[in-house]
């Protein structure tokens, strides 16, 4: 609330970074919810690094304009076909070239390269 509000002069997209194993807070489906409900299209996305692809498929579950990037390459091929809105993984800057083909052209080999470097 204290965000939204602080940006309200100059509203920006508000993305929520699930990382309960570093912050020791994650952000539960009842807060999200109410967030949404609150303040509609400032909250737009959830980055997930928990590694908790149930939760992860949860939060995608919200609303179809609620963005989820989980923080696997592992999901590129669910994220092309819509179940998310792409992934945001720190190994995909080792192995971008098979990331960028699995994810142009839906290259399940170059994604079993990418996942297995």
């Amino acid at each position: 609330d204290t965000i939204v509000a602080a940006t309200a002069a100059k509203p920006i997209p508000i993305y929520l970074y699930h990382f309960p194993a570093q912050s020791g807070l994650p952000w539960h489906m009842k807060l999200v919810k109410r967030l949404l409900a609150a303040h509609g299209g400032r909250i737009v996305g959830l980055k997930d690094s928990s590694g908790d692809m149930a939760y992860a498929r949860e939060m995608a579950a919200l609303s179809p304009s609620f963005r989820v990037f989980p923080s696997t390459e592992a999901v590129l091929l669910d994220a092309r076909a819509g179940a998310f809105a792409g992934c945001i993984s720190a190994t995909a800057n080792l192995n971008a070239d098979l990331c960028a083909r699995a994810w142009n052209s839906g290259d399940k080999g170059a994604l079993d390269d990418a996942v297995t470097i």
